[in-house]
């Protein structure tokens, strides 16, 4: 991809040559599906090269380095809707490309799912299509049932466990958020879901890491038992 080139006026007669359509007149705004789409397209961004996302409506320039959004919704304060996932009576679902350069952080929501049987859902990260399946996961766990309060740990997992907890009887609250997906250093979540459990309230809040530095830009959501019913939305937090 060549470095764009400014404004040229052309007089008549000019010779249009390779070089001046690729310096100039190649210098618009580029629409592409999404960041994965874009990837495949333009395999070598020269700074100052914009494009226009169209799953985030986010417009971003080349930097040098990354891409950097400079407007649409990605610079509007709050949470922005990336995508949301529906199912029915699965065991896993995988979700591709919805982790970029625009956001740093993420929030799913998991929304009217139910399940075949009372289960904990586990999340496992994705890179090119692949999940993260190392003993790289960590976490830290508090539970609070009536009047007692437990705490555990685990270092050594291979997936972010109990990230949420789906009954057969209703719907619980349950947010999973994730922050650095993309960049290459370590990703750090929480899991915060709250049911009900013979008569009483119970409440859990999970702190996670996964010791790598991959840039993921997906994630795998599974059930310890089980199938799963419903639909999760994947949210940006807005820089």
């Amino acid at each position: 991809m060549a470095a764009g080139l400014g404004f040229k006026d052309f007089v008549t007669g000019e010779v249009l040559t390779a070089a001046d359509v690729d310096g100039y007149l190649m210098q618009g705004v580029w629409v592409f599906a999404n960041a994965a789409a874009r990837s495949a397209a333009v395999t070598s961004p020269q700074e100052g090269n914009i494009s226009f996302l169209k799953d985030t409506n986010s417009t971003e320039y080349y930097s040098g380095s990354a891409w950097v959004a400079i407007g649409g919704v990605a610079t509007s304060p709050g949470l922005v809707l990336i995508h949301t996932e529906t199912f029915s009576a699965q065991t896993s679902i995988s979700v591709n490309n919805k982790f970029s350069s625009t956001y740093d952080n993420y929030v799913v929501r998991f929304n009217d799912v139910t399940s075949s049987a009372n289960t904990y859902i586990n999340i496992r990260m994705r890179a090119s299509g692949t999940d993260e399946t190392s003993s790289n996961y960590k976490a830290q766990y508090l539970e609070v049932l009536s009047t007692t309060v437990g705490a555990s740990r685990a270092t050594t997992n291979t997936s972010f466990i109990n990230a949420a907890y789906i009954q057969t009887t209703h719907q619980n609250c349950s947010l999973f958020e994730v922050q650095n997906p993309f960049i290459t250093k370590i990703t750090s979540a929480l899991g915060t879901h709250s049911g009900q459990a013979q008569g009483s309230i119970e409440g859990y809040q999970n702190w996670y890491g996964l010791n790598t530095t991959t840039s993921y830009d997906g994630l795998t959501v599974f059930a310890n038992t089980g199938n799963i019913t419903g639909s999760f939305s994947i949210y940006g937090y807005a820089k």
